[in-house]
């Protein structure tokens, strides 16, 4: 784009920010601000994004600041103290949103310590959680009948008013209802998933990967930067790739490692507990316009496989390993997170429970694949044993070859460094036949579907 007809599209913007278009302005600000190197149209970003923001729709608070940012920096170019100030001011809003919001993570721990046996919600550490007391039993019973019976509405309500959520005082009705919408959408996600798109705006975008249930104040922020970041991927023709992964299985090294190698964001394209999480039709279509790679571990259930369908997604990356070997890894990093021994972990119910659960989600891929769903799995073994060419096969499908130079760089800058990713460890998948009770090694076979033993050729 020329200087003249950036001028000429910034009178445009003027015209339409006058009028009280704010939309229409924003949009073509979004168009113009990656080929474009002056500030104008970050700063007409920012005005059109708080023209909305203090008229009641506080989606577009953050947008407003973090455009602000851009366009300051740009400004300053040449000033370097002024870029510093900006970049401390950017760390401390990725690290410190407001935590006094819809407390999703809340739910999920009370939830699960009412009910530690049902396949749902994985509890985060108490200390993570503020403390509103718990409600009574009963309570949940009655929550739990009612999600049993099929009224999901009414059992997500019946939750709502047993452990009320925590909102920021001040809030606006349009903005409480919004994020009533958003907690709901998290809370129903494994009982109705259909309902899922129905809460939640196509423009929403997916929250980032490394949150299970996130806070919907900081859920505004990250997406509003992830948002900035795949646009800017987007327009450089960077494609997006969507990948499910087994939890444990070195997903965090497979998604960030490919999003370091395209310079893209890690995003999600389900909402909800991440095993029994629902797919947004709109949202795998956004991630497929390009500038994002997805870290998900959304099963492959009909529902699921219907909105990848909508979304217009050809073929799906799915990385498995040995649900046993996953399973006591999950039961590794809790000991850490918990502070007691492995032993103490050592409840034969629960390692049972968990090599089932991760292996159904396997067995939901295997019949998706036998269906005619394509389905590209990724091993475990193969990805940590050879990563070059196991992630060369990914970007290869997702019409990425020409980003195969780069990752090697990224993995021979991690290798120096001696890093793998954040939460992966030795990835021995006979670890668990040592460390697990030998009483139980039978059951936990047992545990296992058919198909899932057959695909990665298990041995009792």
């Amino acid at each position: 784009m020329t200087y003249t007809e950036q001028v000429e599209l910034l009178g445009l913007v003027n015209e339409l920010e006058s009028a009280g278009q704010h939309r229409e302005a924003i949009a073509l600000c979004e168009r113009a601000i990656d080929g474009s190197d002056i500030p104008e149209f970050n700063l007409a970003l920012t005005r059109n994004h708080y023209a909305l923001a203090v008229s009641g729709n506080e989606i577009h608070a953050w947008p407003a600041l973090l455009a602000a940012l851009d366009g300051i920096a740009k400004r300053c170019e040449q000033q370097p103290d002024v870029l510093h100030a900006i970049g401390i001011c950017r760390w401390v809003l990725d690290r410190f949103a407001d935590p006094l919001r819809i407390d999703t993570l809340g739910f999920a721990h009370r939830h699960s310590k009412q009910f530690p046996g049902q396949n749902w919600w994985e509890a985060p550490p108490p200390s993570a959680v503020p403390d509103i007391g718990e409600p009574p039993l009963a309570d949940f019973v009655k929550v739990e009948q009612l999600l049993n019976a099929g009224h999901h509405v009414r059992g997500a309500n019946a939750l709502l008013t047993s452990a009320p959520p925590i909102i920021r005082h001040g809030a606006d009705a349009e903005g409480v209802q919004r994020e009533a919408r958003y907690l709901l959408a998290t809370l129903i996600a494994p009982f109705d998933p259909k309902k899922v798109a129905a809460l939640l705006s196509p423009e929403e975008l997916p929250p980032p990967g490394d949150h299970d249930g996130q806070l919907y104040d900081r859920y505004l922020l990250t997406a509003a930067r992830l948002h900035r970041e795949r646009l800017r991927a987007r327009s450089e023709g960077v494609p997006g790739i969507v990948i499910t992964s087994l939890p444990k299985s070195a997903s965090e090294f497979l998604s960030y490692t490919l999003a370091e190698t395209l310079k893209v964001p890690v995003m999600r394209v389900a909402v909800g507990y991440p095993l029994l999480g629902a797919v947004h039709s709109k949202w795998v279509s956004s991630i497929l316009q390009g500038g994002a790679v997805t870290h998900d571990h959304f099963a492959g259930t009909e529902v699921n496989l219907a909105a990848l369908r909508e979304g217009g997604l050809g073929e799906i990356c799915v990385l498995i390993r040995d649900p046993r070997a996953a399973s006591w890894s999950y039961e590794r990093m809790q000991t850490e997170y918990d502070g007691v021994s492995t032993a103490a972990r050592q409840d034969r119910e629960r390692l049972l429970h968990q090599v089932k659960q991760f292996g159904d989600w396997i067995a939901t891929w295997v019949r998706a694949k036998e269906a005619g769903f394509s389905v590209r799995f990724v091993f475990f073994r193969e990805l940590t044993e050879t990563p070059e060419p196991v992630m060369g096969r990914v970007l290869q499908t997702c019409g990425a070859a020409r980003f195969i130079p780069a990752l090697q760089e990224v993995l021979q800058l991690r290798e120096e460094q001696g890093r793998v990713s954040s939460n992966f460890r030795k990835g021995d998948d006979d670890a668990w036949r040592a460390e697990v009770s030998e009483e139980f090694h039978p059951a936990i076979w047992d545990a296992i579907d058919p198909c899932v033993k057959q695909l990665l050729a298990l041995k009792p």
